[in-house]
């Protein structure tokens, strides 16, 4: 068991993860209680990427008139590396650079799941 996700009065979506267990929300590594949001990323493991879709707070911010963009899995692993620690930014760089950048980002969660295997 990796976490919980608690929904109260179909308001509030609280993520709790487990002692040892490994949860990044949007590409940050929690260990306590977490309110989640829609369009919020949530990784469980090394490997099961998801996106938080809350019907409540998506209705509230169509009535504010605010546009809920959507998240793509190659935004998710962007976040994710950048928060690793990798410059993700692609100004200024070469055509080269931006191809090395993808290829990156291509493997960097087969990278996670190895290192993961090596650990266990």
């Amino acid at each position: 068991r990796h976490a919980e996700v608690r929904n109260e009065d179909d308001k509030t979506l609280t993520l709790t993860p487990a002692s040892d267990a490994k949860v990044l929300l949007n590409g940050d590594l929690i260990s306590s209680a977490s309110e989640l949001h829609h369009n919020d990323r949530v990784l469980f493991g090394n490997n099961h990427l998801y996106l938080v879709h809350h019907p409540a707070e998506l209705a509230e911010l169509k009535k504010q008139g605010t546009k809920a963009t959507p998240v793509s899995y190659e935004e998710a692993q962007a976040e994710i590396a950048k928060n690793s620690g990798f410059d993700m930014d692609t100004k200024g760089k070469s055509k080269e650079d931006l191809l090395i950048q993808e290829d990156l980002m291509s493997m960097l969660p087969m990278v996670t799941e190895a290192n993961a295997m090596s650990e266990e």
